[in-house]
Formats: C-alpha cells, sequence, structure tokens
C-alpha cells in the first residue's frame, strides 16, 4: 500500500514515523533503491524507492503536518537530529537523483513543499539559550530547551541535517534559508565560530566534513544573525512547546512551556511543565537524563510538574517501570488514556500566558489506573521576572498531590517560601499561598534513586516538593521570582473573589492576577477588591476574544472595588486573559463614592 490516505488511519503508525530508527530505514531503503541506474539494477530492488517515498516518506510527511507540525520532532535532542538528518538527506537524494517528480511520487516528496523545514529552523533558533556558557575542550556552547532523554546537556553539531537542507536550498536558490543555515553552523555548533575549522578537522564521521564543505563556499560573504528578524515568542504546534524571551539579547529573560503528547520511545511525563531562565543561567529547568525504559529521570517528579497519584497498575511486579511511576504520581510514559487538551496561550503586554488540561496523561486505561478526576496548570509570566503558577489536582481521598520544583542548588525553607542562590550570585524565591496548610521540604538527593540516568553535566541537582493535606480537590498557587543577588522578594498575598464565578490569584508588586478556581466554567461576572495602588489585573478563564467591561470603584484611599461583568468595550485576548492597565487614561474606569 502506497500513497494511500489508509496508511494515516492510525494514528499511531504516524507517531511512530518520528522515531529516528523509523527514519533511518526510510533513508537507506531509498538510497539503496537509488544506488544503481535503472539499466544496472533489477525491477524488485527499483520497486523499493517506491516503498520507501510512498509508505515510510509519505507517514513521515505526515507526522510533520500534524503532530509534530511546527519544527520539533517528538525524540527530543538527543534524536530528533539524526531523525531529521535521515529525512533530509532523503529528500536530497531524490533531489539530486531526478526521483523528486511529485506526479510520480507525489508532493510529498518534494522538500519545498512542506512548511515543517522552515519551522524546523526557527524552532532550533527558538530552541537556544539566550547566552553561551564554556565547554571544556570546546568552548562556548549554548544550553537548549532540552525535551526526551539525554545521556550528556550538550547541544550538539546539526550539521548532518543542516548542512543536507543547505545543499538542497542551494540548488533550489533559496537564499533566505541557506544563509540561515550557514549563520546556524557558523555560530551555533559547539565551540562557535572559533571552533569552525576544528569542527571540520575532527568529525563525528566523514560525511559531516563532506557537508561543511559543500556549505562554506570561500567565495561566499559571511552570513548575518538572523535572528533580530525573529518575534521572541513561537509556539510549536504539534507538540504544543511554547518558548517566550524578552529580547534576543544575551541578558533576556527566559520561559519554557510544555504540554505535548506521550507515546513513542524517549519522551518524558512533562505535561504543564515549564523552565524559566534568567541573565545567563537556568533559575529552574527539567532534570533531565536517559531512562531505562521510561521510569525515574522520564517522570513527573524531575519536571516543574504536579504529581497526583493513581490506583496501582494491575499485574505487574514491583519492580516493573509502571509501578515506578505509579509510586511517583507520575503522568504515564507510552501508556497515557490519550492526549493532553491543547495548548492555551498568549503573549500580551509584559506578560506571556500558557496553560493546559494533562487529565488523560496522568490516567492509564491499560493499566487499570484511572482515578485522576482532573488536572490543569495556568501560568502568567509577569515579565521579566515573576512567575504565577495555579494548578488543579483532583483525586480521591488518600491519593497524594505534590508541586515538584527542580533547582540547580540547595534552598533554605522558611514556612511556604524557599530562596535559592545560584552559582554566580542569582536568585529564586519560590512562594507557596495556596494550599495554606501544605508542606514544604527540599527533598535529599540521595532520595532520588536516579543517580545512574541524570544526564551529564545536567545543572540541576536539587528539588522541591510541596505537599497538599489529603483532599480530593486540591488547588496549588505558587509566585516564583528571579532577582539580583542581594534583593529581596516581592510581597505576594493571596487574592480571592468576593462574589460572582470563583476566582483566586495573587497580588504581587503591583499586579493582581487570578484565575476560575473551576476550569472550563461559565462566566457571568466577577467582584474582588485589591489594593489602591494596583495598576494592572489579568483575569483568566475568559472567551479568547470575547467583550467584557471593568468597573473600578474606589472604596477607601487604600482599597478599590472591582466587577468584570460580559459585554463592554475590553476584549480578553487569544487566550482568554483581561488586562487591565489601569496606568492608562483609556482604562480609568474608577467611578469616586459619594
Amino acid at each position: 500500500m502506497v500513497r494511500d490516505p489508509q496508511l494515516l488511519t492510525d494514528r499511531a503508525q504516524v507517531r511512530w514515523a518520528g522515531n529516528n530508527y523509523f527514519a533511518a530505514h526510510m533513508r537507506n531503503l531509498g538510497l539503496l533503491a537509488m544506488a544503481l541506474d535503472p539499466e544496472d539494477s533489477s525491477p524488485l530492488l527499483q520497486g523499493y524507492l517506491d516503498n520507501a517515498t510512498g509508505a515510510w516518506l509519505y507517514l513521515f510527511d505526515e507526522a510533520t503536518r500534524s503532530d509534530a507540525r511546527g519544527g520539533l520532532l517528538p525524540e527530543g535532542f538527543e534524536y530528533s537530529p539524526q531523525t531529521a538528518s535521515y529525512a533530509l538527506q532523503f529528500l536530497l537524494a531524490l533531489r539530486t537523483a531526478g526521483e523528486d517528480d511529485a506526479s510520480v511520487h507525489g508532493l510529498h516528496v518534494r522538500l519545498d513543499e512542506n512548511p515543517f523545514w522552515d519551522a524546523f529552523v526557527t524552532a532550533y533558533l527558538h530552541a537556544l539559550s539566550p547566552a553561551t556558557v564554556e565547554q571544556e575542550g570546546v568552548g562556548p556552547v549554548y544550553q537548549p530547551a532540552w525535551y526526551g532523554d539525554a545521556q550528556r546537556y550538550h547541544l550538539t553539531d546539526f550539521i548532518d541535517a543542516f548542512g543536507a537542507l543547505a545543499a538542497y536550498d542551494r540548488l533550489d536558490q533559496n537564499t533566505r534559508r541557506f544563509e540561515t543555515v550557514r549563520w546556524i553552523q557558523t555560530h551555533t555548533a559547539p565551540g562557535g565560530a572559533a571552533n569552525l575549522l576544528e569542527r571540520i578537522r575532527r568529525p563525528d564521521s566523514a560525511r559531516q566534513a563532506i557537508l561543511y564543505f559543500m556549505l562554506f563556499d570561500p567565495a561566499d560573504v559571511p552570513p548575518v544573525d538572523p535572528r533580530s528578524a525573529l518575534a521572541p515568542n513561537f509556539v510549536a504546534s504539534g507538540p504544543q512547546r511554547l518558548f517566550s524571551r524578552t529580547s534576543w539579547d544575551t541578558d533576556a529573560a527566559w520561559l519554557i512551556y510544555a504540554l505535548p503528547w506521550n507515546a513513542i520511545d524517549h519522551q518524558h511525563a512533562e505535561g504543564n511543565h515549564f523552565e524559566f531562565y534568567r541573565n545567563g543561567e537556568w533559575l529552574t529547568k527539567a532534570r533531565i537524563g536517559y531512562a531505562n525504559i521510561a521510569e525515574g529521570i522520564a517522570s513527573s517528579e524531575f519536571r516543574n510538574s504536579v504529581a497526583i497519584q493513581n490506583a496501582r497498575p494491575v499485574d505487574r511486579d514491583d519492580d516493573d517501570w509502571r509501578i515506578d511511576l505509579w509510586r511517583r504520581g507520575s503522568q504515564w510514559n507510552l501508556v497515557a488514556s490519550g492526549d493532553p487538551g491543547p495548548l492555551q496561550h498568549s503573549f500580551g503586554s509584559g506578560y506571556t500566558y500558557a496553560a493546559g488540561d494533562a487529565t488523560n496523561l496522568y490516567n492509564t486505561v491499560s493499566e487499570g489506573a484511572t482515578e485522576v478526576i482532573h488536572a490543569s496548570r495556568e501560568l502568567i509570566w509577569l515579565q521579566p521576572d515573576r512567575i504565577i503558577v495555579y494548578d488543579r489536582a483532583e483525586a480521591p481521598v488518600g491519593r497524594f498531590k505534590r508541586f515538584w520544583i527542580q533547582l540547580p542548588q540547595p534552598a533554605t525553607i522558611e514556612d511556604l517560601r524557599a530562596t535559592m542562590t545560584t552559582s554566580r550570585g542569582q536568585q529564586l524565591f519560590l512562594t507557596t499561598l495556596l494550599p495554606e496548610d501544605a508542606t514544604m521540604r527540599l527533598v535529599d538527593p540521595a532520595e532520588d534513586n536516579v543517580g545512574d540516568t541524570v544526564a551529564t553535566d545536567e545543572p540541576m541537582t536539587q528539588r522541591i516538593v510541596v505537599t497538599a493535606p489529603d483532599a480530593a480537590s486540591v488547588r496549588f498557587l505558587h509566585v516564583l521570582e528571579g532577582a539580583d543577588g542581594g534583593a529581596s522578594a516581592t510581597e505576594a498575598t493571596l487574592l480571592q473573589s468576593n462574589s460572582g464565578t470563583p476566582y483566586e490569584g495573587v497580588v504581587v508588586g503591583a499586579v493582581a492576577v487570578l484565575f476560575p478556581v473551576t476550569a472550563g466554567q461559565s462566566f457571568a461576572s466577577l467582584r474582588y477588591t485589591v489594593p489602591a495602588t494596583i495598576q494592572e489585573h489579568l483575569i483568566t478563564g475568559l472567551m479568547p476574544g470575547g467583550a467584557y467591561q471593568a468597573t473600578l470603584t474606589v472604596v477607601t484611599a487604600d482599597q478599590v472595588d472591582v466587577q468584570i461583568r460580559v459585554g463592554g468595550a475590553l476584549r480578553a485576548d487569544a487566550g482568554g486573559v483581561l488586562h487591565l492597565d489601569t496606568a492608562r487614561p483609556a482604562y480609568r474606569l474608577y467611578l469616586p463614592l459619594i
């Protein structure tokens, strides 16, 4: 069966087309079939080209237009560079052998017909840290927003993929992308521009040196940095990964949010996970490594996520990898009941919003563990330094609910506030506002039981866990704040609605942030009271693009009553966030009491 839509009806098979072994077989099968001219070959051997293009490439092309749409392949930085290179080398071979006739093989044999490859370049740039670190024996290296398995936390050289892409672009005279790839391979590969000749001199394979040779014509002028033309925000919609930064400068702050599906090899349990980078270093990110199967380091415990205990999987021995995930209250790798909900997001003036429902990831029908009723998160990044995180966790009484955060250094804890100082002197403050009777503790690394699977040079070494009291329905509310050395944490106080639709959130600095207590609840009205010093209000859970009105009434010299109703001149953004900036004349809606 070739070039037949029936091949695409099994979505699991489409997803497995993003696996590195699948793509390697596709390339090798195609190259072998094209190795001999038709007159020197046989119909049987020639027939395998139709199989490679009409079945294998047909499936891979569909994966890049759906579940991997947006430029990020599912297996992460350990294997996706290989997967991409196999596909690109095959597409280049089809082009140079004259076998890219779309009327014979279909449009999917032409690289320039698939928007994934433009997105592949863009996503790569967005996934690189603003600044570099020095790696011994190599020089400056970027620290990527890693996902998936990892043996070493080092950005690899993408020349196998980008070299083939550039060779294709030179043939097609795609100057814009060709110049972008030349800049990438000059400046972002390990060691940067100063290490270019060394990368060519000591490649991992002769193929890499050949691709470098093909990429750099001595007559070409030096490439220009393409990043200034890119927006600071990017979303890969297939794997549901969001990247947001304050600028493309080296001192930029950077947020990553992930809500991916989880169904094939090398993926980790990271639904509703987030990461934060500031002034040249990570303040918090996933603690990555290479799982034996899908347990341990691949569990939600080692993401900035929530753990919710489910029922024990049926008919599994104590040493089974699924039992390890169950003990940790993790989302399920490979066997989850289904995909998460859509990633909700918006990018506003001075803020980034991300949210999602990960309930399906915590349940597994095949293992008989389906007790998690609800698991969702909303996050607002008040740029550049404050992150507000609101989690909903619902499961039977007796099933624990825990909030996890990963850190590069130990933290000191006082009541429900943790303070961590990095090796370079920056600080991260973590404040728990809900549940009010939660417990917070720094976990002894000896309890982790993942020492042999953590990636080499992984900067996260510590963890904090916030445990909710035993209840069927729990709400976590946290404020994270990055700060320079010696600075104090900004005061953060719990904010709850007075009437109307139940909301709760926080007043931090001059900003009020509110989230609906129940995800997806219908909105009629909202009333709350804030200090008169509040200049911005961010209310989530509204209809994207919906119309609203706000009435602000001065109660006392120190307090303002706020009412939000449906209908009016104010508009919620694409993520359903209403942003009121009361410092702007257009929003002066105060009605003083007489």
